[in-house]
C-alpha cells in the first residue's frame, strides 16, 4: 500500500480505527503527519472521527496512537502470562495437538501420547539418529 501511495495511486486511506493502521505511534505519526500530507493523501479513521481533509479529530490522534501501542503491549504481556501459567500446569497452549499426541479423555486441556502415532514418530526419530535427512526419510 505504501508503494502505491508513493506512486500516486492512492488518494484516500480509510481505516476502521487508528489501531488497525498501526501500533507504533512514531511510525504512525510519521505517515499521518508527514508522508501522507506531503503526498496529498486524505486519511480517515472512522472510530476516532479523524479526517485529515477536514482536519477533524487530528488533535487527539497522537494520544490515540500512544494509547494503542500501550494497549497492544499490555495485551501481549497478559496473553504471555496466561500461556506460561497454562504451561506450568501442564495444560496445552496451542490450538492444535501436535502429531504423536492426543487430548486426554479425562482432561481435554492435557495431551497424552497417541500410541499408533508414537510408533511412527519413534521410527522417524530412529531414521534421523541413523543420519538420514528429511528427503531420505520421506522416500
Amino acid at each position: 500500500m505504501q508503494k502505491m501511495a508513493e506512486n500516486g495511486e492512492i488518494g484516500t486511506i480509510i481505516v476502521k480505527d487508528l489501531s488497525r493502521f498501526g501500533r507504533n505511534y512514531l511510525e504512525v505519526g510519521k505517515y499521518l503527519e508527514i508522508q501522507y500530507p506531503t503526498l496529498g493523501i486524505r486519511f480517515i479513521a472512522i472510530q476516532e472521527n479523524v479526517d485529515t481533509f477536514s482536519n477533524t479529530g487530528t488533535e487527539l490522534m497522537p494520544f490515540s496512537n500512544i494509547f494503542n501501542e500501550w494497549f497492544a503491549a499490555q495485551t501481549s504481556k497478559k496473553i504471555r502470562a496466561v500461556w506460561q501459567s497454562k504451561s506450568a500446569k501442564g495444560e496445552r497452549v496451542s490450538a492444535s495437538v501436535s502429531y504423536g499426541y492426543m487430548p486426554s479423555p479425562e482432561n481435554k486441556k492435557q495431551w497424552i501420547i497417541d500410541p499408533p502415532a508414537a510408533k511412527i514418530v519413534k521410527y522417524i526419530y530412529d531414521l534421523c539418529i541413523e543420519g538420514k535427512g528429511p528427503s531420505q526419510i520421506v522416500s
